[in-house]
């Protein structure tokens, strides 16, 4: 066979070699059917997925695996969370078909399969895609409540329902590894923190289970504002996660710390703050200060160091709050001891005030007092005062009923409803003053027979004048206490002036 003929024979070889290839990717790439993989030959492919493109309308991601750690690369190539990476190719290469849907443009962006939605990408090293496919909308299955998405591959119109949950994170930052430390109170034996004031916090606790820390140089006078104050500044590394990552280098960090925790194993975590644009990012530093350290204990400080090291992390904004505390925030004064109550001493009894007479009340004009002889014979001083005084109570008598009869007429005509009160007032008053008329008559007479007796008719007549007296006083009284309180229950009324006495 010469050269020309063996040529001609390789250029049909190769021919043919092309149209087999081109035979078999046909026959590979098979019309759909409902239970069918979305992408047959994925699952035994996924370890040539070297990267992950997630086209979206604002925050496009690109996960790629370099030496062997998946990084984003929308945030400085830190590292990816892996479980969300391998659950989404997984899920990708699971993915069966249930039912088919659209073929209309018009209709995929209700199922969230337009050209503008979540596309994925899967492809190898050699930049070859592996699957593509955009991830729709989800819906869970009426039967058995499994997940469902509609689908739809790059080069076909028909739009699918497929098996399968996809979870897709809108935010580039849900793609990283979110996860720094996490080192409860329970953990931290002592913390130190460098105000912006320029003071320094120190406290520490005996033992783990110990609830409280005991703040170093609180004076006497001095107490701890709250009793979980210091526990929330101890918790600042529990559970702590990034929302943001960036190169330490790009931001100017001081020498000095803001905090130190170290916990009961020895193990020390510094923190450094710093800020770019008016952002707050942390830096973190690891170190093994166990008295007795063991290699186990240093080799964990090295390798949180080569984790933190390159990074500076934002934090939640609460955790950022536990920097700014200050003295005054933690600690407050104690209320100062009541002072003792003086001691009781026995009071001393104020000095009575005598006791004032009333002032006298405006009296009617009394009758007259009687005129006696200075010299009567017995017999006839006796039958004349009696006489006398039977009229001087006649009077008095005929005075009372007088006197409580004007008033409750005046009354009467000013108000109508106190006639009733005003008349009993009236008739008490007039019993009270015919009850005194008795008593002084029956005195009277029996210290006249007295003195008829013992012939000392001067003294009698002084003490009948006397007797009179008083029961013309008491008249007045008793007619006084009616007007008084006829004027309390009644309108202002004019008070009735009682009769002279002649």
């Amino acid at each position: 066979m010469n050269g020309k003929t063996f040529g001609i024979l390789s250029v049909i070889t190769l021919i043919l070699i092309g149209l087999a290839s081109q035979l078999t990717q046909k026959n590979t790439e098979q019309p759909l059917n409902v239970g069918q993989p979305l992408f047959p030959n994925l699952l035994n492919q996924l370890d040539k997925v070297t990267e992950i493109e997630i086209k979206q309308a604002q925050n496009p991601v690109v996960v790629s695996l370099q030496q062997n750690k998946w990084q984003v690369k929308q945030h400085a190539n830190y590292p990816a969370d892996v479980d969300k990476i391998n659950k989404l190719l997984v899920n990708i290469a699971h993915m069966a078909i249930v039912e088919a849907k659209t073929q209309s443009p018009d209709s995929y962006a209700k199922l969230g399969v337009a050209d503008d939605d979540n596309l994925v990408s899967l492809k190898q090293a050699d930049g070859r895609v592996l699957a593509r496919v955009f991830i729709g909308h989800g819906r869970v299955d009426k039967g058995d409540n499994s997940q469902h998405h509609y689908v739809r591959k790059i080069d076909d119109k028909q739009a699918w329902l497929a098996t399968g949950q996809i979870d897709i994170p809108a935010d580039a930052v849900d793609w990283l590894q979110r996860d720094l430390l996490d080192l409860s109170d329970s953990q931290i034996q002592a913390a130190q923190f460098h105000t912006r004031n320029n003071e320094t916090l120190r406290f520490t606790k005996a033992k783990k289970e110990d609830d409280h820390y005991q703040l170093a140089d609180l004076k006497e006078t001095e107490k701890l504002s709250s009793d979980y104050g210091l526990k929330t500044l101890a918790s600042t590394l529990s559970n702590l996660k990034l929302d943001g990552v960036l190169p330490a280098k790009e931001l100017a960090f001081k020498a000095q710390e803001n905090a130190t925790f170290t916990t009961f194993d020895g193990l020390q975590i510094k923190v450094f703050l710093a800020e770019k644009q008016q952002k707050t990012y942390i830096k973190l530093q690891a170190n093994s200060v166990a008295k007795e350290k063991s290699e186990a204990q240093q080799a964990k400080a090295i390798e949180l160091n080569q984790k933190f090291s390159p990074w500076a992390y934002a934090v939640a904004q609460y955790k950022l709050d536990n920097f700014k505390k200050v003295r005054a925030d933690l600690v407050e004064l104690k209320p100062k001891p009541a002072e003792p109550a003086p001691e009781k001493t026995p009071p001393v009894a104020a000095p009575t005030a005598p006791q004032l007479a009333p002032a006298p009340a405006k009296k009617p004009a009394t009758p007259a007092p009687i005129q006696t002889p200075d010299v009567v014979p017995v017999p006839e001083a006796k039958q004349g005062f009696l006489d006398k005084l039977k009229a001087a109570g006649s009077t008095a008598k005929t005075t009372a009923k007088t006197a409580a009869k004007e008033a409750g007429q005046a009354v009467s005509e000013e108000w109508g409803e106190a006639k009733e009160v005003v008349k009993e007032k009236a008739a008490t008053s007039g019993q009270a003053a015919m009850q005194g008329l008795q008593s002084g008559y029956d005195k009277t007479k029996s210290a006249v027979q007295k003195a008829a007796e013992s012939e000392q008719v001067q003294t009698v007549v002084d003490k009948v004048k006397s007797g009179v007296n008083t029961v013309v006083e008491k008249v007045k009284q008793g007619a006084e206490k009616v007007i008084e309180t006829t004027q309390e229950k009644a309108p202002p009324a004019q008070k009735p002036q009682p009769p002279s006495q002649d």
